[in-house]
């Protein structure tokens, strides 16, 4: 029988849209200082390879205070985890601009861009590069903190509405990424100092952040309410007034990504590979398309940002549909046909090197890698013979391996052939995406609409 279909209660729908803004938040915070990136690279005279190993701190701040989330969203509630890392991210960035222009303030060997190891500069030099790597390291590990946050908070609102609406959520991280990039190019084209212009985006952005937070749903994760008997009837009023069209009670409903009967360790191993391949693909338009379009294709100025904006653009657009899709393709077809875009689009672009085959090839691949993350954490969510929400504790960490060692590793390889070995990285991720699809149902599958993922720590795998 059909699931029933669950209206939600006005108070879900509302925590709906402070959830989806958090993610805007979150994706414009970081998408900001993307292409300002070259700048950066060019004060700091860095080598490629230093280039991509001062990328790789945030994510390495990230991994660091992962395993810290489900905790800390235990004390504090998946809400407020993701707002206070929200404000870490915006103060993380301001001091991130402000060092940078600290730096460009010295002279010296920053005219020599991409000169080598920012170790063989001036004590002074070293010394802003360090405190710009400490602050760079907070901001990542905030990230994770809202990272993991928000998806949790966001599959809190998904079983109250008793329907896929994960995809959207991530949707509003990339229009969010598309608004940060359209501002950091803006930034540039008017050459705005890099401190002014991340400290008003940080400060606007926290201000969005804590007032969606009024909004988010009360009461702890674990279902308990906070705060006696007030918070009891509101929280009762946000979760439990869901009412079924057909009149009874609210039950099981078609929101879980299910995956093929195997060992929990095999499917956890195979959907963080499908993580990593969305986070490949983000990953590589951030860090080098940029510096790809500026040094390999001759675009000049803040316009060199436009492939990473693209890509986010369709991304934002498949992933704002993306759940109508997967109910009428199922989870599995969908990353098939995701991964082959992304496969043949931006091979082609990098086989044919043009700026127009590179911002065809970053529209298509931005359709196909819509819903890879999504889907990879929602499947997570629920892994039969696991903990409930250890699985999404477990691929959410590990896919900041992505962000980690791509960037170094991708560096020296650049440094040793060009910059089409780092756009390379995408039809890779592609054919990844085709490799752990088929760890998915083709179908979503019914789960209880009232459970609340209990983000015991991974380890207990």
């Amino acid at each position: 029988m059909a699931a029933p279909l669950i209206t939600p209660s006005p108070a879900v729908r509302r925590a709906r849209g402070a959830v989806f803004a958090l993610f805007f938040t979150n994706g414009a915070l970081f998408a900001n200082i993307i292409p300002r990136y070259p700048e950066i690279k060019d004060t700091f005279a860095l080598s490629d390879f230093w280039y991509g190993a001062t990328i790789a701190l945030f994510p390495l701040g990230a991994i660091c205070s992962g395993p810290f989330a489900a905790r800390l969203i235990r004390r504090i509630t998946s809400a407020r985890t993701a707002t206070m890392g929200t404000v870490g991210i915006g103060v993380s960035l301001t001091m991130v601009g402000a060092i940078t222009v600290w730096r460009a303030s010295m002279g010296g060997a920053a005219a020599t861009a991409g000169g080598g190891s920012p170790w063989s500069q001036g004590m002074a030099a070293v010394v802003a590069y360090v405190l710009f790597g400490v602050v760079y390291f907070a901001g990542g590990a905030f990230d994770s903190l809202t990272d993991v946050g928000q998806n949790a908070h966001g599959l809190r609102v998904q079983r109250s509405y008793g329907r896929s609406i994960i995809s959207s959520f991530h949707g509003g991280w990339s229009l969010g990424a598309v608004t940060g990039g359209l501002m950091g190019v803006a930034a540039t084209q008017a050459g705005l100092p890099l401190g002014w212009h991340l400290m008003a985006a940080a400060i606007l952005f926290i201000v969005v952040g804590a007032v969606a937070y009024r909004f988010t749903l009360p009461g702890s994760d674990d279902g308990r309410p906070e705060g006696g008997v007030d918070a009891a009837a509101a929280h009762a009023d946000a979760v439990g007034a869901a009412e079924v069209r057909s009149g009874g009670a609210a039950g099981p409903a078609e929101t879980g990504v299910g995956t093929l009967r195997l060992s929990p360790t095999l499917v956890v191993a195979l959907l963080t590979v499908m993580a990593l391949a969305g986070g490949l693909i983000e990953d590589a338009a951030s860090t080098w398309s940029t510096l790809y379009m500026r040094d390999e294709l001759g675009v000049v100025g803040g316009m060199a940002g436009l492939a990473y904006v693209t890509l986010l653009a369709s991304q934002t657009a498949g992933r704002l549909s993306a759940d109508r899709v997967v109910d009428a393709l199922g989870p599995r077809n969908t990353l098939f046909i995701g991964g082959a875009l992304i496969t043949v689009s931006t091979g082609v672009a990098v086989l044919w090197p043009s700026v127009a085959s590179t911002l065809v090839g970053m529209v298509l691949a931005g359709v196909g890698c819509a819903s890879i993350v999504p889907l990879a954490m929602n499947a997570a969510d629920d892994i039969p013979g696991l903990p409930a929400g250890s699985g999404l504790t477990v691929v959410t960490w590990l896919m900041r391996l992505s962000f980690l060692l791509s960037p170094p590793l991708v560096g020296l390889v650049v440094q040793a052939t060009s910059l089409r070995a780092a756009m390379a990285v995408i039809p890779i991720a592609g054919l990844l995406t085709l490799a752990t699809a088929w760890v998915l149902a083709p179908r979503a599958r019914a789960r209880s609409g009232g459970r609340t993922p209990d983000l015991r720590p991974a380890a207990r795998l």
